[in-house]
Formats: C-alpha cells, sequence, structure tokens
C-alpha cells in the first residue's frame, strides 16, 4: 500500500491521529528498567533501576537505582515522571530470541 507514494502515506497517517492525545504506558511495579545517573566526574551513564511503586494520580514512580554492578543501592531511591521516558530513564531491549 502506498509504495509509490510514501510521503502520500505517511501525511495521511499522521493526519489520522491529529489532535489525540498520546499516554505512555507507567513501567509495572518490579520492571526493570534503565535511568540516567550523572556521576561525580561529570559523565552521564545509563544503570539499572528497578520500580517500587508508582503513583498514578501524579503519573510518577518511585525505584530503586543499582551500583553499576547491577546491585541494588537502597539509598538512592529517585521519582521519575512518566512523560520523562527517553530522556530521564527508559525501557530495556526485550532479550533477543535465538532462532531454532
Amino acid at each position: 500500500m502506498c509504495a509509490d507514494g510514501l510521503d502520500a502515506c505517511e501525511e495521511r497517517l499522521t493526519w489520522c491521529d491529529e489532535g489525540k492525545v498520546w499516554r505512555r504506558v507507567m513501567p509495572k511495579r518490579g520492571e526493570a528498567i534503565e535511568v540516567e545517573v550523572e556521576e561525580v566526574a561529570g559523565t552521564i551513564e545509563w544503570r539499572r533501576a528497578h520500580v517500587l511503586r508508582r503513583l498514578f494520580a501524579t503519573g510518577e514512580f518511585t525505584t530503586i537505582v543499582c551500583f553499576a554492578d547491577g546491585t541494588p543501592d537502597y539509598e538512592f531511591v529517585e521519582t521519575f515522571r512518566v512523560d520523562a521516558e527517553g530522556g530521564e530513564w527508559r525501557r530495556l531491549a526485550p532479550p533477543a530470541v535465538e532462532p531454532l
């Protein structure tokens, strides 16, 4: 469908969704995600974190951030907004499935 006119397809698909409010799905309690952490030297790295609780009324969730080796740092608790996905936090990529 629209193999020749990619611009026409793109315009039609974006026009269909114009004006819609997009909602991001909040990570589940216990789900592992990655969060952006600034190190002492000023470098930024992504670290694993686990979702502790979800606050639907505010669109926020609280996490325990892990050390660089992957063990939880129970003193490093952070709260993130759902709409900060891709900037301050991101979902983990699903594990690769090997062919049979």
